[in-house]
């Protein structure tokens, strides 16, 4: 019934309508069926018909996923201009008055839920400056607000693991003994630091991707944006089974690849963690 609901609304329900489709969907197979041919059908990139549209899955998914990529790599771009240069300069300076300030400020930010700050920001921007539309895509601008928001819930965390890895590096042998040699810091930075100091920065860089795709769900229904996380709301609420599936799978994926290639990336950066993995395996 639920399925009939979804595609023909509740006036256009009926039993034999649900049986129907329930049939044409392959819903009254076993479970175990459903799920191996689902599988295979997944694995030629057929995720099925939308129940409400009709569409294809997948070009849906796609249009929307173009969208959707802008937005989190402007925010992950907006994440690290501001994130990096707080946490390079708390982490060269350990209880320091700017680490304290950078740590106060963020955990103010980190408290704070990401419907607060696009709140804050739409007041502030598109409400009494003026300068940003408050919700929509009627102009390329946008994707500033949303973009934004993403940029500002993620900075806490990044700053918090760049000013750690410096300040570590900082501590170490190799650049006290430089600094005894007379060497400039700027020289120790990048001639001896700043390798160090960019593996944990590369390491987290899977989970900030994962955090921004977690807060596309919000931020594309807080400014009504047709990304791929206001595609899978209106599918929940309209009992879309097909898209849901496609989508999470899609998103899934695409966590997945993100996080493979963080891993070769930090092996680039610092190839001793291919031996200390295989050691510990051994």
């Amino acid at each position: 019934m639920r399925i009939a609901e979804a595609k023909f609304g509740a006036d256009g329900m009926s039993f034999r309508t649900a049986d129907e489709l329930r049939e044409a969907a392959g819903l009254n197979e076993p479970v175990i069926r459903q799920y191996a041919s689902w599988i295979a059908r997944t694995l030629t990139g057929d995720f099925g018909i939308s129940l409400v549209s009709g569409q294809a899955v997948l070009p849906l998914v796609a249009e929307r996923l173009q969208l959707t990529l802008l937005v989190g790599l402007v925010g992950i771009a907006v994440t690290i201009i501001i994130s990096v240069p707080l946490g390079v300069a708390a982490g060269l300076r350990p209880n320091g008055w700017l680490d304290h300030s950078v740590s106060a400020l963020s955990t103010l930010l980190a408290s704070a839920p990401a419907f607060l700050v696009a709140i804050l920001l739409v007041s502030l921007f598109a409400v009494n400056l003026q300068w940003l539309p408050v919700a929509g895509l009627r102009s390329p601008q946008g994707i500033v607000l949303p973009a934004l928001t993403l940029g500002f819930i993620h900075c806490p965390e990044l700053s918090r693991v760049v000013r750690n890895s410096v300040a570590r590096t900082g501590q170490s042998f190799f650049v006290t003994f430089a600094r005894l040699k007379g060497r400039s810091w700027s020289r120790i930075a990048l001639g001896h630091a700043l390798r160090p100091a960019l593996l944990p920065v590369v390491a987290y860089f899977g989970v900030l991707v994962t955090g921004v795709v977690e807060g596309f769900v919000v931020i594309e229904t807080v400014f009504n944006l047709p990304g791929i996380g206001k595609l899978l709301v209106d599918a929940l609420i309209a009992r879309d089974l097909p898209v849901v599936l496609g989508a999470v799978t899609i998103i899934g994926l695409g966590i997945v690849a993100v996080h493979a290639m963080t891993e070769l990336l930090a092996n680039l950066v610092d190839p001793r963690t291919v031996d200390s993995q295989a050691s510990t395996t051994s």
